[in-house]
């Protein structure tokens, strides 16, 4: 049924907000990441995906877990889920959980390539001391100081 304003395409008059996801949960955390779990919700027409909101950040995923990377070590966050449907209504927002990343490794480890390396991590390359400025997975080439954008001399 078309309203009298007249619905977009695609929205099919749609106006029931999914229910909100229940349970969310922390399934783990590294020094950079925190991953998460919470039960579906449900709809008139059907679930599209969901938002974890955590500060002034969001990530939209299509399932039911999430892996929220680029995180600072040993620091706390606060994360809702919201559901959506196809003609973008947006559910209430789940629990609030609090969670938290884990300290990053104490000391410098040596550079290796084929790593996943954290914002903060440190390591040792060529006798010199590096800080990590962002999330990256190191690759052949990607040496400390080649990449001023991934690495900090210390």
């Amino acid at each position: 049924m078309i309203g009298p304003c007249g619905d977009g395409p695609g929205t099919g008059g749609d106006t029931i907000a999914p229910s909100a996801p229940s349970a969310l949960v922390s399934t783990g955390a590294t020094s950079s990441t925190i991953s998460l779990s919470w039960g579906a919700s449900t709809d008139n027409v059907g679930v599209t995906g969901y938002t974890v909101y955590y500060g002034s950040s969001s990530v939209n995923v299509t399932g039911t877990t999430a892996t929220i990377s680029g995180l600072s070590p040993n620091t706390s966050y606060t994360f809702t889920v919201k559901a959506r449907d196809a003609a973008g209504n947006l559910s209430a927002a789940s629990n609030t959980l609090q969670a938290s990343t884990i300290e990053g490794t104490s000391g410098s480890t040596s550079w290796v390539t084929q790593k996943s390396y954290a914002s903060g991590d440190t390591v040792t390359y060529a006798g010199k001391t590096y800080v990590c400025l962002q999330p990256h997975t190191s690759l052949a080439g990607w040496e400390p100081p080649n990449v001023p954008a991934l690495w900090r001399l210390q």
